[in-house]
């Protein structure tokens, strides 16, 4: 297991260093992850805006289970 993934990191959206390189590929991201067997993730947050936004991702995506809002603890947001 990884520290956890930190998807509201900009480059999902495909800026890179405040430049748009290419259009937002998260989805892309996460369907190639769940096609290659990823079951579980922790989605982490950098600052509160970034867990208010991980929490709100976790909840729209039925296959991520977990978020950590810049805690140690983890909370089971839904059942697979």
């Amino acid at each position: 297991m990884d520290i956890g993934a930190n998807l509201t990191d900009e480059m999902y959206q495909g800026i890179y260093h405040g430049n748009k390189k290419h259009e937002a590929d998260l989805s892309h991201v996460l369907k190639r992850a769940w096609e290659a067997g990823l079951n579980k993730m922790i989605i982490t947050g950098t600052s509160l805006s970034d867990s208010k936004a991980a929490l709100e991702l976790a909840k729209t995506n039925v296959s991520g289970e977990y978020n950590t809002p810049q805690s140690p603890h983890y909370y089971k947001l839904q059942q697979p």
